[in-house]
């Protein structure tokens, strides 16, 4: 969290990236197929440089994409939540991803469900994104803060959310992210998909 890929700081973008990098080699290291991480943070001068996050950021994803392929491991770039102040929330945000990459990048995406639930766009990820979504991280909330709560603990609809992704085509893992209930989460996934 603590780690800005869209610093306008090029000193600390540049740590940043190294902490991103030592993480990636340790995830080859032990055989992971893949590696998720978040997008840049808007900061203080963002007021005064409009857009430089988003610049930094871009300028980033294809500098550890391009690790990532370096190394032989599928990167995955995770949508952010409210109210921290990420420069990709929402489903807008990846379509000019999308846009500004221009193809440079394979992009691939972690879909979590609980940070989708904060922007009431759950269904329009998926369906905007089905093809790009290789991970999913499921947790509950409020549809206000990001909690982590149990599954079926909080606002999100989880039937109607595996059946989208079901349609969507989705095989991949269902990363269970809750911070308490996290048994119960797990058998009352096991119910949904059975």
């Amino acid at each position: 969290m603590d780690v800005n890929i869209g610093s306008p700081y090029e000193p600390m973008r540049r740590f940043a990236l190294r902490r991103h990098f030592r993480s990636m080699e340790a995830a080859a290291r032990i055989g992971a197929s893949s590696w998720v991480f978040h997008p840049g943070l808007r900061t203080g001068v963002t007021y005064y440089y409009p857009g430089v996050e988003w610049r930094k950021t871009l300028q980033s994803i294809r500098e550890i994409y391009r690790k990532a392929e370096e190394l032989g491991i599928e990167a995955l770039l995770e949508n952010g939540t409210e109210p921290v102040p990420f420069v990709l929330k929402k489903v807008e945000d990846f379509e000019r991803l999308l846009s500004d990459l221009k193809g440079d990048v394979d992009l691939k995406l972690a879909f979590d469900v609980g940070h989708a639930n904060l922007n009431g766009q759950i269904q329009d990820f998926v369906k905007a994104f089905s093809g790009l979504i290789k991970h999913v991280h499921v947790h509950d909330n409020d549809g206000k803060s990001d909690l982590h709560l149990g599954l079926g603990r909080g606002t999100v609809n989880w039937p109607e959310v595996i059946n989208a992704l079901r349609e969507a085509g989705y095989r991949g893992p269902l990363v269970v992210e809750s911070v308490e209930n996290v048994w119960e989460s797990l058998v009352f996934l096991r119910s949904l998909l059975a």
